[in-house]
C-alpha cells in the first residue's frame, strides 16, 4: 500500500473542485489557540479571543475568551484535561478526567471526535488550577514524540520555584530550607532536579548539587523531597555559609522540577 498525490489544480482545470480537499487536508491538527492565566493558579484559563483550532476535519474560531465548563464536578487533587466538543458549526470547552489517545487520522489528541487541547492539574487545597500546560499541533514535535515514546498522554514539563529568602550565612539553629513546592502526591512524577543560588550581588549562579553526602565539594544540596517541600542543605564552613549570601528580603535562587504533568 502506498500513500497517494493529491492533484494540485491549474489555472482554468476542472481539478479545482479538489482544491478545497487539499486545504483540510493541510489543516489537519492546526492549532492556533491560546489558554489564558498559564502563570495563575488561582484564575481558570480560557481559550483567548482570536484563537482558531482545526477539530475533526471543521475549522473553528473563537472571537471571544471561551470559559470552559465541568471544572466544579471534578475532585480536587485530579489530573484535568481540557477538550472540544464540537456540535454542529459550534463547538464549546469541556474540562474533564479521561484521558485521550493520539489519532493518527486526525493528528491529534483525540476522544472519537472530541479533541484535547491541553491538560492541568486540579489542586488539593481550594481547587486551584496549577501546571497549565497545552498539546502541541504537531505529531512531530518533540513533546509529543517523548509521550509516543513514554506512552503518556501528559507532557513532561519545567515547574519553576523560587527559594526566596534564605540567609545561608546567619542561620538561626539549622542550616537547611524547606521550599514549598504545592504539588502534593505529584512530586512522584518528578524526573530532574535543577537548582541554582543568587549572590547578594547577583552577578553570576552557583548551581546546586543532588549529592546527600556533605562534603568539602558539596557546599550546598537538596536532601529530600516529600508530598510538602524540597529540602535544601547549606554545608557548614562551605563556600556560602559567608557574607556574599546573608542579604535578606531578597530571592535567594530557583528550583526547577521536570515533572510529568
Amino acid at each position: 500500500m502506498s500513500g497517494t498525490l493529491l492533484a494540485y489544480p491549474t489555472n482554468g482545470a476542472a481539478n479545482w473542485e479538489a482544491f478545497p480537499d487539499i486545504v483540510q487536508r493541510l489543516a489537519l491538527g492546526f492549532m492556533g489557540l491560546r489558554l489564558s492565566n498559564m502563570a495563575n493558579f488561582s484564575s481558570e484559563p480560557q481559550i483567548e479571543a482570536g484563537s482558531v483550532v482545526e477539530v475533526a476535519g471543521g475549522i473553528y474560531q473563537f472571537t471571544n475568551n471561551e470559559s470552559i465548563s465541568g471544572w466544579s464536578g471534578i475532585a480536587n487533587d485530579s489530573d484535568v484535561y481540557i477538550k472540544l466538543v464540537p456540535s454542529g458549526s459550534s463547538i464549546t470547552a469541556v474540562f474533564v478526567t479521561a484521558a485521550p489517545t493520539w489519532s493518527v487520522a486526525k493528528v491529534g489528541w483525540y476522544d472519537v471526535n472530541d479533541r484535547y487541547i491541553g491538560g492541568l492539574y486540579k489542586y488539593t487545597s481550594g481547587g486551584d488550577y496549577k501546571l497549565k500546560w497545552m498539546y502541541p499541533s504537531r505529531c512531530d514535535d518533540p513533546v509529543n514524540q517523548e509521550m509516543f515514546r513514554a506512552g503518556a498522554a501528559r507532557p513532561l514539563i519545567d515547574y519553576v520555584l523560587q527559594i526566596g529568602d534564605w540567609d545561608m550565612y546567619n542561620v538561626t539553629g539549622s542550616d537547611t530550607k524547606s521550599v514549598n513546592h504545592y504539588l502534593k502526591y505529584k512530586f512522584r512524577n518528578v524526573r530532574k532536579v535543577g537548582i541554582v543560588i543568587r549572590p547578594d550581588t547577583d552577578a553570576l549562579l552557583d548551581p546546586v548539587s543532588p549529592n546527600k553526602d556533605a562534603t568539602t565539594f558539596h557546599q550546598c544540596q537538596w536532601t529530600y523531597m516529600d508530598d510538602n517541600i524540597i529540602r535544601l542543605n547549606r554545608l557548614t564552613g562551605g563556600s556560602f555559609d559567608n557574607t556574599t549570601y546573608d542579604q535578606t528580603s531578597y530571592n535567594r535562587g530557583f528550583i526547577t522540577l521536570q515533572l510529568r504533568a
